[in-house]
């Protein structure tokens, strides 16, 4: 079952600050440890096979770390980045609802914010 907030934000072109904040909520990756979550939401899965700039946006905003000026002592709204490239291996990995992998049905934004993170520890040499 898809989340129905995340749904209807996506359908009604909801900004990515909300689109990344509802889809963190239901992550199938946890950030501090990497594993599994029992129960995928299929945020994720959703947020990347879809092809708006907002949604590919998202998904950037979630991979990122979060800004040095995030104070979340003080905040109350959600940070610039949540960090999940950090995960980024173990999220391209993730199934959705027809068994195929999260790189596989990524649009082509959100595909790059992912290689964004899969290739950071490598430098392209184009001979």
């Amino acid at each position: 079952m898809l989340p129905l907030a995340l749904s209807i934000a996506v359908e009604k072109d909801g900004p990515a600050e909300l689109l990344a904040l509802l889809a963190s909520r239901g992550m199938p990756i946890s950030l501090d440890t990497g594993q599994a979550v029992v129960k995928d939401s299929f945020s994720w899965s959703l947020l990347v096979a879809n092809d708006s700039d907002k949604c590919s946006n998202a998904v950037a905003l979630l991979l990122d770390a979060p800004s040095p000026e995030d104070d979340f002592s003080i905040k109350t709204d959600s940070p610039t980045g949540y960090n999940y490239g950090t995960r980024v291996e173990a999220l391209a990995e993730v199934l959705d609802h027809g068994g195929r992998k999260a790189l596989q049905t990524a649009k082509s934004g959100s595909r790059q914010a992912m290689y964004k993170h899969l290739l950071s520890g490598y430098e392209v040499i184009i001979m």
